[in-house]
């Protein structure tokens, strides 16, 4: 009798929206290996470098990494933080911890591009994030409050508003904007249109369809425990 109720105090936890990598992978490797991303590698705790520093391209993040550290992650491509061709994504990308063309400060995106709002992160997991915060904004950012740590993410929030005296003026809702919010994809190639690295990567949002198959579920669970109940009833009458 009780497993129906477990069942639909569950269902709330299933509408969280979450990449398939993070799906597939987290609760099994975690960031073993480096899997999702380097930790040595936050912009925010570069030693000898102003967090501060504006970074004009992610190119010049990612070289000032390889001149500083020797990739030793899964996705290293030859020892180094780089990509052997465009569009790929098995290998590291230069990641926004929060995004450039997300909620937060509206009137300073460019603020965004600084040295301590960045790391380098699996170029899959960046693109599937990037698809999950075109429409679910939100939902990508509590995702990498998980896998980076909710410290990093408040400190990273900190830091560009002591950077440019800011107040972060977050929406409660997905805030994208316009010129990027595109149903293409990005090409991957690092710095593209809109400052894209693939954050923005639309190829793996969850499709609409979803919100109906939860309705659909909630609605059987809810029928398969009426039907239990009244099963029960009937048996205790006989």
């Amino acid at each position: 009798m009780y497993l129906p109720l477990l069942f639909l105090l569950y269902l709330p936890l299933s509408f969280t929206r979450n990449t398939k990598e993070y799906k597939e992978q987290w609760n099994i490797t975690g960031n073993q290996n480096y899997r999702f991303f380097d930790s040595r590698t936050f912009g925010i705790d570069l030693p000898n470098k102003d967090p501060c520093t504006k970074v004009s391209r992610n190119s010049k993040f990612r070289d000032y990494i390889n001149r500083n550290f020797q990739c030793d992650g899964i996705w290293c491509q030859y020892g180094k933080f780089k990509c052997d061709e465009r569009g790929e994504k098995s290998c590291y990308h230069v990641e926004h911890i929060i995004d450039e063309n997300g909620s937060e400060y509206r009137d300073c995106d460019s603020c965004k591009n600084i040295y301590g709002n960045m790391v380098m992160a699996y170029g899959q997991w960046n693109s599937e994030l990037g698809g999950l915060a075109s429409r679910y904004y939100m939902d990508a950012q509590e995702e990498k409050r998980i896998v980076y740590g909710t410290n990093i993410v408040d400190r990273v929030k900190n830091l560009i508003t002591y950077c440019y005296n800011l107040e972060p003026k977050t929406s409660p809702v997905h805030d994208y904007d316009p010129e990027c919010d595109t149903i293409e994809p990005c090409n991957c190639d690092s710095d593209s249109e809109c400052g894209c690295d693939c954050d923005y990567d639309l190829e793996t949002i969850p499709s609409d369809n979803s919100k109906y198959i939860h309705l659909i579920v909630a609605i059987g669970a809810v029928v398969l425990l009426v039907g239990i109940i009244l099963l029960m009833a009937k048996y205790k009458c006989l």
